[in-house]
């Protein structure tokens, strides 16, 4: 995603909604100083540390405590292009048979999200741990995750760079559209090495700074030509109890992390009946305290 933008957060009120947009772009993860020194202590178990040491030494690029949504996921192997491998160790203590059905319905509701998972107990690491690693590296191999340079810490999610306007003679002034265009097209470059997976350009004008940022989080959910804004609160009332859910990226996302492309779909996945979401919803704007049915929005 490329935000541009001609105000700098200094100016800004902190009342103003914009200020909680351009503070998101700017850490879009919070990561804790502390824990960021040293990857591996955030494992949470001996065998997490085991199979984090295992791809580590093998020079694959291994982040331990990944959270998405409202889950966190053990590690995820990281690959070039964006390619991504979930790893859930499932230390026996903790996952038994009570607790299988609701990791495999935490599983499907990231898998919809675009999350390819591997799992593993931890007695069959304990007993074929040769076999289990060998299994493992080749399903990366089947990705196309290779190898990439362990890291010792976090990596950054974002990066800034700052133009300048200049004039000259021959030119004149600068022309703003081609150098944000270019600006994106050298972010474009730059997001294929496996450090730079989130790129922020900033592009300052005479007038006004001029940011550029391309993040790998969606916003808006735009749907039937309504466009609904990132953070947009949904309500229903069903059968005695409230339904609530969430614009996240580009998405309406229930409280349970599933998501869903129509109003209809997300009704449907609550009343297991054919609904039309349009009259189903209310939604609340952000920065606004009254409620509406979605309907009205539709011209």
């Amino acid at each position: 995603m490329y935000l541009v933008r001609s105000v700098d957060i200094a100016h800004l009120s902190d009342k103003d909604l914009r200020l909680t947009l351009l503070s998101h772009f700017d850490k879009p993860v919070v990561v804790d100083e502390e824990t960021a020194e040293d990857l591996i202590n955030q494992c949470e178990s001996g065998f997490e540390r085991e199979v984090f040491t295992a791809l580590a030494s093998r020079g694959y690029r291994v982040i331990p405590q990944v959270k998405t949504g409202a889950y966190r996921i053990d590690m995820v192997v990281e690959g070039a292009d964006d390619t991504r491998l979930a790893i859930e160790c499932d230390g026996d203590e903790y996952h038994g048979p009570d607790r299988w059905a609701h990791d495999m319905s935490r599983q499907r509701v990231l898998e919809r999200a675009g999350w390819v998972f591997w799992r593993c107990f931890a007695s069959t690491w304990s007993l074929r741990k040769d076999d289990i690693m060998a299994e493992l590296l080749s399903r990366l191999s089947a990705m196309g995750i290779e190898p990439l340079g362990a890291v010792s810490q976090m990596p950054s999610l974002v990066e800034k760079r700052v133009w300048v306007k200049q004039t000259t003679k021959e030119d004149g002034e600068d022309d703003v559209q081609a150098v944000i265009e270019k600006a994106i097209s050298a972010t474009g470059r730059a997001a294929s090495t496996p450090s730079a997976r989130v790129q922020a350009l900033a592009v300052e004008s005479a007038q006004a700074p001029m940011t550029v940022t391309n993040d790998l989080f969606s916003s808006d959910w735009i749907v039937k030509n309504v466009r609904f804004p990132q953070g947009t609160d949904f309500r229903a009332f069903y059968k005695g109890q409230t339904h609530t859910a969430r614009v996240e990226g580009g998405a309406l996302m229930l409280a349970n992390g599933e998501r869903f492309d129509s109003p209809s779909a997300a009704a449907i996945s609550i009343t297991d009946n054919s609904v039309n979401g349009w009259i189903f919803w209310e939604c609340r704007l952000p920065g606004k305290s009254s409620w509406q049915r979605i309907d009205a929005l539709r011209g």
